[in-house]
């Protein structure tokens, strides 16, 4: 069998089912929506931490705080709000992962990339 890594980074190169996955997990009183044309979408970057521990592979989930203005108290993704300094969404989700897990960047390897996806929730 395959090394875990090596299957992930293998699968990433496919074309991702993001928006078919995105429809699946919406709640049910929700539909799929994109930005209007006179709303400009705020770019963030999460990030999906993966670690073996014996046979098996465990993700790091966080609880958001519950003072916050959006998605507070939620269980979610290390990750947040894009910032000038960031270059990309992947800069995004490790200064954001540095941030609220202390986890340094230089120790995170990252395999790859999801699909884009627009959280119509909070924009």
């Amino acid at each position: 069998m395959k090394h875990w890594r090596t299957q992930i980074e293998e699968l990433l190169k496919n074309c991702l089912p993001g928006e078919n996955s995105h429809r699946k997990m919406l709640p049910p009183e929700r539909e799929l929506q994109m930005p209007s044309e006179n709303q400009q979408a705020l770019h963030s970057g999460v990030m999906l931490l993966l670690f073996p521990d014996k046979n098996d592979l465990y993700t790091c989930l966080i609880k958001r705080s519950a003072l916050m203005k959006i998605h507070a108290g939620q269980i979610g993704l290390p990750g947040g709000r894009h910032e000038k300094m960031d270059a990309s969404p992947r800069e995004t989700a490790l200064r954001e992962t540095t941030e609220e897990i202390g986890l340094p960047a230089e120790k995170v390897t990252v395999l790859g990339s999801l699909t884009p996806l627009y959280v119509s929730v909070s924009n």
